[in-house]
């Protein structure tokens, strides 16, 4: 719901209306399916394949909305870390 230009989901201040526009909103549906699809997913930090399925998932939806995507291999069964921005950049 939007309270003092604020989007707020169970008291957490999510996102400025005016980063988001007047005419756009959250799509909440989108949300709750995406949330579904990723806690449906055994990714449990011993499980290699489910991690890298839930990164699998983020890369996607991310690249879709066109940030910038780095998939960096680490560990025993070489699990994904991500390294998401919003524009490329030499270093953080």
């Amino acid at each position: 719901m939007i309270y003092n230009d604020i989007i707020k989901l169970n008291n957490m201040k999510i996102l400025p209306k005016k980063r988001i526009g007047d005419a756009a909103a959250m799509d909440f549906e989108l949300y709750k399916r995406q949330l579904e699809t990723l806690v449906n997913i055994d990714s449990g930090s011993a499980n290699a394949e489910g991690v890298n399925r839930v990164a699998d998932k983020l890369a996607g939806w991310y690249t879709e909305l066109g940030w910038q995507v780095q998939e960096i291999l680490v560990g025993e069964g070489t699990r994904k870390v991500l390294l998401i921005t919003n524009h490329p950049a030499e270093h953080y």
